[in-house]
Order: C-alpha cells, then structure tokens, then sequence
C-alpha cells in the first residue's frame, strides 16, 4: 500500500509539472474588449535584438527594453466613433484608436482601425479619419484575419485581403495583401512589465500599394513581419516587433509592449520613426523631409536604390531640437524604389530605420 501511495504521489506531481509546462491555447476572450484602455510603451527601434528565435517551452527575455515614448490606446464600440463612419458600424463589433497615420504620408486625424471579433476570428474590416477635415472611409473589400481562433502551438493560417480608397485632387491607392502566419513557439516572456506564459505568432505579409493618378501608375511592393506574443486574458499583445524588408535586409520598425505608466520615459533621445516622413511619396524632382529632433543633432541623408547601392548622399544637415523640414534635390535620381536614411554625421550610426520613397 505504501508503494502504490508513492507511485500515485510521484504520478501526481509529474502530471502537475507537466501541465505547468504546457502552452496555452488563445482564444477571442484574450483578444481586445471594447471598453478597454491599454499603456503601450514603445521602445528604440534601433537596438540589437533578433526577435526571430524561438521554440517549444522557450524563454524570450526583453527585461532590458525601456521606453522612449508611451501612450494609451482605447477600444470602443464603433457607435462610439463619429457617425460619419457609419459605413463600418455594420461590418464591425470594436473600434480601436490610432495614434499615429493609418496609412504612410496621409496624416488622418480622429483616425480609428475598425474590427470584427467573434468566435472564429479577429480580423480589420476597414479604417477612418479625418484628412484636413473631411472624413474618409475605408471599407476593406476583403477583411485581414489577424488571428484565428483557437490559436495554438503549430496552428497555420493564410488569409488575402484588400482595400482602395479615393483621396481627391491627388490619386487612388490600392493595397492588397497576403498574410501567412504561424504559432511557431510557446513558452515564457520576460518585458518590465513582467513575466508571462505566452504563445508566439509570426506573420510575413506580402504588399502591394498601386498608386492610380494622372501622372500615371506606381506600384510599391513592401514586405512586412509581425511578431506576436501574446498571453492568456491580457487584450493586446504583450509584446509587438514589427520588420520591414527592404533589398534582402531587414529593418525594425516598432516595438510595443504592454506597460505600466512611467513617469519619464528614458533610454532612446534620438527621434522615433513615428515622427518622420517624405513628401510627396511618390515624389518627381524634391521631396520635403519631416520630422521631430528632440536634441541638437548633425545629419547626413543617404538616398539607397534597389539594389543596395548609394545613389545620392547630401551635404550635412545641422538639426536643431524640434521640428525640422528640409527639402531634398532628387536631380539625377531615375525612376524607381529608393530607401532613405538618415545617419549621425558624427558617429556615421543611423538614427532610425530606413523611409521608403518611390520617384517618378
């Protein structure tokens, strides 16, 4: 009897430690809620990290991240929004706040990502804002399944999805994509905010912009990696690392994570790419740089081609704190994708990920 109570009590606990272990399964409960309001914190986009390893009962730990900026992002119901967005109300059950530009060079303000959450799926059923203040609406033809439900460890999912949008005296975009996702790992999440049982979620999403206008027809073909890591009943993703692959090379261009409030947040004093853009994109002969300095700074523009080359380099921009508009000569550059970047004239270090720009 002693013997059979030992077994039964080794038995016990080796079942306990093994469902410790096991990976959670994601579900639209651990999804956002309307209602909810959650802290991003957003970190250098400049670090040395490779978010790409990953495994069966894997330890990611980015306790080192610190932030450069938060905000906080509210999900409400899509009544909640302006009604001149009732184009969406029917298609949608959550609406989410965007702090930044829905779509690169169109600054929408009162802008909004707009979801549909059920039992199977949760997927973007359009976007909306404001541009100088006039509404504009865009239903997706075909919704972005973002996750599928239930996600698991191993879980596949490939999904197409589309949407135009007219923006007048100017031209009609056109983007479509392709997104294939995997669950390609599981295990524990280590951020300052805390520690985490989490299921990892990969996307690689294929774009292509077609931008319609009376100079002609331009097409901007981009490819973007989400990286996910999300835990059970925690709304957003605990962390988000987003690349952009640009000419066999990948840059990073956001990362976010659930946070509590800081009062000052430290680490990066450089500008943030959320700050930075290049217009028009498409451009013909100049384009008007923009962005924020938060500190004194020398800068070097370099204009890269798509094979990887220099194909412009102009003389060095001495960058006071605040904002900065500087207009760029493109003379002598043909048609065709460029990237640009800004580095440190000093350091010869680049002081975010590269803009892309398209010239006519």
């Amino acid at each position: 009897m002693r013997t059979t109570l030992s077994g039964l009590l080794c038995l016990t606990l080796l079942v306990f430690c093994i469902s410790a272990k096991a990976q959670i399964t994601i579900t639209a409960a651990d999804l956002p809620s309307t209602g909810n309001t959650y802290r991003i914190s957003l970190a250098d986009t400049l670090l040395a990290l490779d978010p790409e390893p990953t495994g069966e009962d894997f330890t990611w730990d980015f306790s080192f991240l610190d932030p450069i900026t938060q905000f906080e992002e509210n999900w409400v119901s899509p009544l909640e929004t302006d009604i001149l967005y009732f184009l969406l109300f029917g298609i949608s059950n959550m609406a989410q706040s965007v702090a930044l530009p829905a779509i690169p060079g169109l600054e929408l303000t009162d802008a909004f990502n707009f979801y549909e959450k059920n039992s199977s799926a949760f997927a973007q059923t359009g976007l909306a804002g404001k541009l100088a203040g006039l509404p504009v609406v865009i239903p997706f033809d075909d919704e972005d399944r973002v996750v599928e439900f239930p996600l698991e460890y191993g879980n596949t999912e490939r999904d197409e999805s589309e949407f135009s949008v007219v923006v007048p005296s100017i031209a009609e975009l056109r983007e479509e994509r392709v997104r294939e996702s995997i669950a390609d790992g599981w295990g524990t999440l280590i951020t300052p905010y805390g520690t985490f049982d989490v299921l990892r979620l990969k996307s690689v999403i294929e774009i292509r912009d077609t931008l319609s206008g009376s100079l002609g027809n331009f097409l901007v073909e981009r490819l973007t990696i989400e990286y996910r890591w999300l835990g059970a009943g925690q709304g957003l993703p605990l962390l988000q690392i987003d690349l952009q692959e640009t000419s066999g090379l990948s840059f990073i261009t956001r990362i976010a994570y659930l946070d509590s409030l800081r009062e000052e947040p430290i680490g990066f004093t450089e500008p943030s790419i959320s700050e930075w853009s290049l217009l028009p994109n498409p451009a013909l002969s100049t384009v008007l740089l923009r962005g924020s300095i938060k500190k004194q700074i020398s800068l070097e523009p370099i204009l890269i081609d798509g094979t990887g080359r220099v194909a412009k380099q102009w003389p060095v921009i001495d960058a006071q704190s605040g904002h900065l508009e500087c207009q760029l000569d493109l003379s002598g550059c043909p048609p065709g994708m460029y990237w640009l970047l800004l580095q440190s004239a000093s350091s010869k270090e680049p002081i975010h990920s590269v803009l892309p720009l398209q010239v006519r």
